[in-house]
């Protein structure tokens, strides 16, 4: 029978390391994870600690002082954050908790509940957080320990425990919402950190919590897909947090800090913030505040950084006329836009979610069904109310050959299909679900297969576009098809990408169908634009280009893929304006969403089209149109009560 002992236990966790090993690969993973190991074994050498175990993506040590462990979980914080900074592209993000209580030892490992309940802690913490119970904080010398409270949790088997968080970093100031759910803190190298509390975690515990207490009344369903939620959503949430800046040293020369209509403001590159706005929290102490930002100024002035908004004055738009009077809202990536293209990505969520019984009758709403004779009756019904269509076989990033030319089988029998039902409807195709990914020359194969047998019920074919890495060769590709089929094909321009004014202007010189979109893919900040504002302002000059006299001579075809009122009024008007016949373009907007403008449009006179999608492979689709609109997500929920 082992022997029973107090001591302090350390967890030690690597955050996202399913998803990094997934991207890069067992032998980079196995590296991150062995210099991870390593810094604990350091860390325990250098404070009179025991490494006990390594396990999965972490490990377990412990140490005779709770301020041992506490400066041991310090020491390897500030490694693993040295490493991310050197190492951008294979970050080392480690969370950490520490509790001290009664284990039992037996054969070199440590067992019981203050085990289990350290553990605990450390999934508790985020990214670069070091997690805390009251039994080490009662142990730690205030003088030389600096820690803050985060709140009560549910730790599952324990209960409600408080839980404290290890100040580590060598700190010049610190900014707090009155709500503590958000720190600004200057580094004394000068650097400035953004620490989200865990407001969005709190929110989405609450609402399992209220799940859970009221399982009674609801579907199995609901509640195991809320279960399922814990295995993804923490990785989900620091990967969000971590696009946004949160968690990372940001250095003085790269932030810009500043007030504008009471409200703060955050530049960083390329991104920029409504503070007050994006984390909807009570606020900072005003004069607190001036401190903070002079104190950032100043330092900015001792390193030769002269201050500005930081906002592109060369960048204003002529149209939407309203975005010229709105560059104080809120113009970052929203966290919950974040968090649903993570879940675009990731392949447990999918797995969860495509087995949740009711997945598929919530999907209803945006994808016509899973074959292409439910397509064809979803088009039937739009042309009854004189709106066209386009048809997609949902699918992308395909990598085997054989799946591709099964989806270029799909596509002629979708082309059969239509022939002989006589709907009105085009047809979009992703390249990669042909065979992009496989190479060029696989995919020009099917593609050319496709457009020749598409001639037989003169059907139109666009050729979609997908993320940035396919872009040029898709391009490439457009551009031989239209020399050899004219109108019969046609492609797509996304908004958010910086290269889309030069790619449209060779659009406009080959008189190419073109339709317009601002993009649903998370993509680098040195191509794409990131803000909201403008990705809005491209847009609109996207439209004005291609609307254009030189254009519409050269009889280019503009397909305005938006649900954005604004934009579709604006439109309204220039085309009004500008004497604009319906033969030069056309509104298209997804299937499922706004219903009600395709239908005022459409009675309206101008041309409409609605993106039809089917297929099995419905989820990524899913999830980026959760992500474009919240009204969509509160659909969702709406459904999932009802269910």
């Amino acid at each position: 029978m082992g022997a029973q002992a107090n001591t302090n236990v350390l967890f030690s966790d690597i955050r996202d390391f399913t998803e990094f090993t997934a991207k890069r690969g067992d032998q980079q993973a196995f590296n991150l994870l062995q210099l991870h190991n390593q810094m604990v074994q350091d860390a325990c050498e250098t404070y009179q600690g025991q490494l006990i175990k390594t396990y999965g993506d972490g490990a377990m040590a412990r140490f005779k002082n709770a301020s041992d462990a506490v400066s041991a979980a310090i020491d390897l914080q500030s490694h693993a954050n040295t490493h991310t900074q050197n190492h951008p592209s294979t970050p080392l993000l480690v969370g950490v908790g520490i509790h001290h209580g009664e284990v039992i030892e037996e054969d070199d490992d440590l067992f019981g509940l203050a085990v289990n309940f350290t553990k605990r802690l450390a999934d508790e913490a985020r990214s670069g957080q070091i997690v805390v119970s009251n039994a080490i904080r009662e142990k730690l010398d205030p003088s030389t320990q600096e820690w803050m409270t985060i709140g009560e949790r549910d730790i599952k088997g324990i209960g409600e425990v408080l839980l404290y968080e290890i100040i580590w970093r060598k700190e010049s100031m610190r900014l707090t919402t009155q709500d503590q759910t958000l720190n600004l803190i200057i580094t004394h190298d000068d650097k400035l950190v953004i620490e989200l509390g865990k407001y969005v975690r709190q929110e989405l515990d609450a609402l399992r919590d209220k799940l859970s207490g009221e399982k009674s009344t609801l579907p199995t369903g609901v509640g195991w897909l809320f279960q399922k939620m814990d295995d993804w959503l923490p990785e989900l949430i620091d990967k969000a947090l971590g696009k946004l800046g949160i968690g990372i040293e940001h250095p003085l020369n790269q932030v810009n800090l500043w007030m504008e209509n009471n409200r703060l403001m955050i530049r960083i590159g390329s991104r920029q913030f409504d503070l007050n706005n994006q984390w909807q929290g009570k606020g900072f102490d005003e004069e607190k505040l001036h401190q903070f930002i002079e104190r950032i100024h100043d330092r900015q002035k001792i390193l030769g950084q002269t201050q500005s908004k930081a906002i592109h004055e060369d960048f204003i738009p002529t149209a939407p006329k309203q975005d010229n009077t709105t560059t104080s809202k809120n113009t970052s990536t929203p966290p919950l836009k974040l968090m649903f293209l993570a879940l675009s990505e990731n392949e447990q969520a999918q797995k969860a979610f495509s087995s949740w019984p009711i997945a598929k009758k919530l999907v209803q709403r945006f994808v016509a069904g899973e074959t292409f004779p439910e397509a064809i009756e979803v088009v039937r019904q739009l042309n009854q109310n004189n709106i066209q269509a386009t048809v997609n076989h949902l699918g992308e990033h395909t990598e085997d050959l054989l799946i591709a030319r099964q989806t270029s089988d799909k596509y002629l029998n979708l082309l059969d299909a239509i022939g002989q039902s006589g709907v009105d409807t085009t047809v979009s195709i992703k390249p990669t679900q042909i065979g992009l990914s496989l190479g060029k020359d696989v995919c020009d194969a099917e593609l050319t297969k496709i457009l020749a047998y598409a001639q037989t019920s003169n059907t139109k074919i666009c050729i979609d576009m997908e993320d940035s890495p396919y872009t040029q060769t898709t391009l490439e590709l457009f551009a031989k098809y239209h020399q050899q089929y004219g109108q019969q094909v046609g492609t797509v321009l996304q908004a958010n990408l910086m290269r889309t004014f030069d790619d449209l202007e060779q659009l406009i010189k080959m008189g190419a169908p073109v339709r317009l979109v601002k993009g649903a893919y998370l993509e680098p900040e040195n191509i794409a634009f990131q803000q909201k504002s403008d990705v809005d302002k491209a847009y609109a000059q996207l439209i004005q280009q291609s609307l254009s006299p030189e254009a519409l001579q050269n009889g280019v075809y503009t397909s305005i893929a938006s649900h954005d009122e604004k934009v579709l009024r604006w439109v309204c008007d220039l085309v009004q304006q500008e004497k604009i016949s319906t033969d030069h373009y056309e509104f298209q907007m997804l299937y499922g969403i706004r219903r009600d403008l395709q239908q005022k449009l459409a009675e309206a006179g101008h041309q409409v089209r609605v993106y039809v999608t089917y297929g099995t492979q419905w989820y990524p689709y899913f999830m980026r149109r959760l992500a474009e609109r919240p009204a969509n997500v509160l659909f969702l929920l709406k459904n999932l009560f009802r269910a």
